[in-house]
């Protein structure tokens, strides 16, 4: 965390925090995880990292399903997260990109459901 610095800008009075996002240069191989569990909940992540000399690669994704406790109440959720780099001696580029995708299913009463009891 940083004091206050006006390179921050004028919003950044009781200071700033630098958030560090994996990347090849700091990331080097391949992990990946799956999970499962109650009410149809399977999740699964992988991540990849990568140097070849001044470029380097990273990309993560996770995704997440789950068929809800309550009837019709799904849950979907996309990640993916993408950085390719180049570092000189004196510099150092980034191209990232950010995806992502959710859904959220709710289970509701059909209005119409008490009109075709009748």
């Amino acid at each position: 965390m940083w004091t206050n610095n006006p390179v921050f800008g004028l919003n950044a009075l009781g200071g700033a925090v630098s958030l560090q996002m994996k990347n090849g240069f700091t990331y080097d191989g391949f992990e990946a995880e799956m999970q499962g569990g109650s009410f149809g909940r399977r999740s699964g992540a992988a991540q990849y990292g990568v140097q070849r000399g001044e470029f380097s690669g990273y990309l993560a994704a996770q995704a997440v399903h789950d068929d809800g406790w309550r009837f019709k109440s799904p849950i979907n959720i996309v990640r993916l997260f993408g950085d390719v780099g180049w570092k000189g001696e004196r510099s150092e580029l980034h191209l990232i990109t950010l995806a992502a995708s959710s859904s959220v299913g709710a289970s509701r009463r059909d209005p119409h459901s008490a009109d075709r009891a009748r």
